[in-house]
């Protein structure tokens, strides 16, 4: 049997991989994901497919390099189920979300879709690989879900009554499971109490998050439209699970809780025009107490509106928090138009992460068919480099291990701006067989048997020929995979 060697040569054109990790908050390579969605009304209905869905939608990720969003890919369009509150895990190459049992049939109409379920599903970031993890009761709650480290997507379990006072189909609850995202392993967590009392059954956790090592938990709990529990109200980070109680009290809204648990960001005050940091034991910078929006405004390229919903912290960054701001302010004007936008506390500079247009009001009481675009607060994964996956970084900029930490398959996937599409090449010189990609941009190689068996995988790299010496003769599959895509092809050795 002739011994064949294959070359696989990964061309990265003039792309440097000195330059993949941020040099400093203002020069960063990244990714961010975000659901878009669109709301509108005519004539007292609905004026488009999902324009009544709240901020469920499609799925945008983009691409950030030198501190700027340089491209926007739509990785999942909303047929298999509208998406909601997309996360990424810590090697920022899957995302988990709700996906919802409505779809998008086409620009005017609705279908059932995911087979008539809600869920919990994650999906790669090139859009491939959706998978359910679990069902979810009745429709998805508000309050979120979040991806610490390992393998465990912790989410808020929906509360099926409905109250007789209460118009809008609220499902929210106090209730936390995980789900394993490889096995499927679906546990509940805690019904949690306050202040050693049982929460009213109309209790809700409206805002959630974790820090990586999920030890505390930030939440925002309050009580749903004219519920006739006595009030009960919270904004508090505790520890998690914390023998299953968020305490009561905190006057402030919309906490949430730092890669690293250090810090923590709220609004305070009715118009959501400025954050309040605050900083746990341990932090090693401490972030300013407070900063307007209209000081993000002056450190950002594009306009960003009047008024926020939503913090969320990046996935492995303390200096970075994400919110949704408001054309024309928050709460109820969120519904007329919203950004994505990046605020680094630490470096003092933000980002406009999606680009949608300040459209002008509807003056009809009913709607006059004015369809408005917005993009949810969303999550961000900030490229430190190869050396630095599976930790995130403090408000220094210093880049620590998580423990627990446990590596996907391609678990360092570099950012650069891809190209719109790669193909895979071969030749035969000498009897070596050489794989070319025309992706121009890091490639992943993985090499499986006619039973599926890896016999090689590579990170994405810009290096030098990967030779492949005394593979047996027969069949074997290669997948090439860029950030956004996988491509396939059969090869033989003779």
């Amino acid at each position: 049997m002739k011994r064949a060697m294959i070359c696989i040569l990964a061309i990265a054109g003039a792309f440097s991989f000195n330059n993949a990790f941020a040099v400093d908050g203002k020069h960063i390579n990244g990714r961010a994901v975000s659901v878009h969605w669109r709301s509108g009304s005519l004539d007292w209905g609905s004026a488009c497919c999902g324009c009544s869905e709240g901020e469920k939608g499609l799925v945008s990720l983009f691409t950030i390099q030198n501190g700027s969003a340089v491209r926007n890919d739509t990785i999942y369009d909303g047929t298999q189920g509208f998406a909601y509150y997309p996360a990424f895990n810590l090697d920022g190459i899957k995302i988990a979300f709700y996906r919802s049992n409505q779809g998008k049939a086409n620009s005017i109409s609705c279908a059932t879709a995911n087979g008539g379920k809600n869920s919990v599903s994650v999906m790669d970031i090139s859009g491939r690989n959706i998978t359910n993890l679990c069902d979810l009761p009745c429709e998805i709650p508000s309050g979120g879900l979040d991806w610490p480290v390992g393998n465990w997507i912790y989410y808020i379990y929906p509360n099926c009554v409905r109250f007789s006072s209460d118009p809008r189909p609220m499902t929210q609850n106090n209730e936390v499971w995980k789900v394993n995202y490889l096995t499927k392993e679906n546990v509940k967590i805690c019904k949690y109490k306050g202040q050693g009392r049982d929460m009213p059954t109309c209790t809700y956790f409206r805002r959630f998050s974790l820090n990586l090592t999920a030890d505390y938990m930030a939440v925002q709990a309050l009580q749903k439209y004219l519920c006739t529990d006595p009030e009960w109200f919270c904004n508090n980070v505790v520890p998690f699970p914390g023998g299953c109680d968020v305490g009561a009290g905190g006057g402030n809204c919309n906490i949430s809780i730092s890669a690293g648990g250090g810090y923590t960001a709220y609004y305070y005050g009715t118009g959501h025009e400025f954050i309040d940091f605050g900083a746990r034991s341990g932090s090693t910078k401490a972030p300013p107490s407070r900063v307007y929006l209209t000081e993000w405004q002056q450190v950002c390229a594009d306009p960003i509106g009047i008024g926020c919903e939503l913090i969320r912290w990046a996935v492995n960054s303390d200096k970075w928090v994400l919110q949704q701001v408001g054309w024309y302010g928050h709460a109820g004007n969120m519904g007329f138009g919203t950004n994505q936008v990046a605020c680094n506390w630490s470096d003092m500079v933000a980002i406009r992460i999606s680009a949608n247009p300040k459209i002008a009001k509807s003056t009809s009481a009913g709607g006059d068919g004015t369809i408005y675009h917005g993009n949810c607060t969303g999550d961000m994964w900030i490229d430190g480099g190869a050396e630095n996956i599976g930790k995130y970084e403090d408000g220094n900029g210093v880049w620590h291990s998580v423990p627990g930490y446990v590596p996907t398959a391609a678990e360092y996937m570099p950012v650069v701006k891809p190209s719109n599409g790669f193909s895979i090449d071969f030749a035969n010189d000498n009897g070596i067989r050489s794989i070319r990609f025309s992706a121009g941009i890091p490639v992943a190689v993985s090499v499986f048997d006619v039973c599926g068996r890896m016999m090689m995988r590579s990170r994405p790299a810009s290096h030098g020929p990967l030779r492949l010496s005394g593979f047996p003769r027969g069949s074997y599959i290669v997948n090439a995979t860029t950030a956004l895509q996988t491509t396939s092809r059969k090869i033989i050795i003779e």
